[in-house]
């Protein structure tokens, strides 16, 4: 019961993070934010392509040599649910990871270009009062 439980959650996890990067709005890439004109920069979606790929892969190979660890070791279901859980946070900790790095990236590369630096800063706000 632990590994089919745990199988699915590790598929579920990878897929939902490798994916994380195509979810978000395309003027945010890695929680910097690009302007409207360079949201299709080939840079930024080679970065997207790279932490999906590492993820997916990664998070598939896991699952991969966990199942068959798993079915073909006599093994108790507390050390099968334990090493579910370090792969599970094995996979946190390295998306973590590159995304902080691709950050890094992404904000060193709008700096490099210039992107935004001569878009006059508004401010919107909200005048009427509510009773």
């Amino acid at each position: 019961m632990g590994l089919t439980l745990y199988f699915i959650m590790i598929g579920f996890i990878f897929v939902l993070l490798s994916a994380t990067p195509f979810l978000l709005r395309r003027t945010i890439a890695f929680g910097v934010t690009i302007p409207e004109g360079h949201t299709d920069d080939p840079t930024i979606a080679s970065y997207k392509k790279i932490f999906a790929t590492t993820i997916f892969i990664t998070g598939l190979i896991s699952l991969i040599f966990y199942f068959m660890w798993a079915q073909n070791s006599n093994l108790t279901e507390e050390t099968i649910i334990l090493t579910g859980l370090a792969i599970h946070f094995g996979l946190l900790f390295l998306s973590m990871g590159l995304y902080f790095y691709f950050h890094a990236k992404t904000q060193r590369l709008k700096q490099i270009n210039e992107w935004g630096l001569h878009l006059k800063p508004f401010r919107l706000t909200d005048l009427p009062i509510r009773p």
